[in-house]
């Protein structure tokens, strides 16, 4: 298997090679980061997941005269995107925003990350879409959170 160095820079060929954007990897999460990140969500995270942690805390796109534009947020801002993108369904999905550990912005508004839920395959990543989303506690919430990709990797090959 490839490793992840690999894929994301040929997921960034795939995407962003024509564009101005530069790939940024920082350094990677230590095993002790990684557990105390793990303790402070109160989630336990796949395989995975600590795995691509353990080589790169997060992975950036550099634009010229921009902001970076995170897409597989680093640790450290886990919590403030966690809660940003929980409070566009907490008040009509309570029970739902408390499980849903998003990890990937796609810059719009939307993101990707992990349900946890029994009827969830575990490591199966959840798409939110804010546009589906209707602010109707009666709207299922299947229908603004999709499973999207069967892992991390699946996601990066396409």
């Amino acid at each position: 298997m490839k490793n992840w160095t690999d894929l994301l820079t040929q997921r960034h060929g795939r995407y962003y090679e024509s564009g101005d954007s530069q790939l940024v990897l920082p350094a990677p999460v230590s095993e002790q980061a990684i557990s105390e990140f793990k303790r402070s969500t109160g989630y336990h995270w796949t395989e995975e997941f600590c795995d691509l942690y353990s080589h790169h805390d997060g992975v950036g796109l550099a634009l010229p005269n921009q902001e970076m534009a995170w897409q597989f947020l680093p640790t450290r801002e886990f919590h403030g995107f966690s809660v940003l993108i929980r409070d566009w369904f907490v008040k009509t999905h309570p029970s739902i925003a408390e499980v849903y550990y998003p990890f990937f912005d796609w810059g719009s508004g939307d993101a990707m990350g992990y349900l946890d839920l029994p009827d969830v395959r575990r490591g199966v990543l959840v798409e939110f879409e804010h546009e589906a989303y209707e602010f109707d506690a009666k709207q299922p919430w299947s229908s603004f959170l999709k499973q999207s990709h069967d892992s991390i990797r699946s996601f990066l090959t396409i």
